[in-house]
């Protein structure tokens, strides 16, 4: 599942980077399908939405990824990041973050 993930992440930001905004909210909302209890697909939502200017939007996605999961660092950074007066042009898409697959296993089943 973590690499699948890694590869959702790599698609993401290419698709930002190139500016694909549409597409790649596409693929994030179908994430958040698949994978409804994971705080990467509103992670990468509101790093989306940030990029887009979209700031409170995005921070409402940064909050619901940390309320799935507190221990999911990238939320939490970029909650920080983007949540200050001086605004950073970081973001943490969470590569290299893995969750065990215990952990895994029981947010999936949810």
């Amino acid at each position: 599942m973590v690499i699948k993930m890694n590869d959702d992440i790599a698609e993401v930001k290419e698709m930002i980077s190139s500016q694909y905004y549409k597409e790649c909210e596409a693929l994030i909302s179908s994430l958040m399908l698949d994978h409804p209890h994971s705080a990467l697909p509103h992670n990468l939502m509101g790093i989306l939405l940030e990029k887009q200017g979209r700031h409170e939007e995005a921070m409402r996605h940064f909050r619901a990824a940390y309320a799935l999961d507190p221990q999911y660092e990238p939320a939490e950074r970029n909650m920080e990041s983007f949540g200050s007066f001086a605004l950073h042009d970081e973001c943490d898409y969470g590569e290299g973050f893995s969750i065990s697959t215990q952990q895994a296993a029981v947010k999936e089943s949810r």
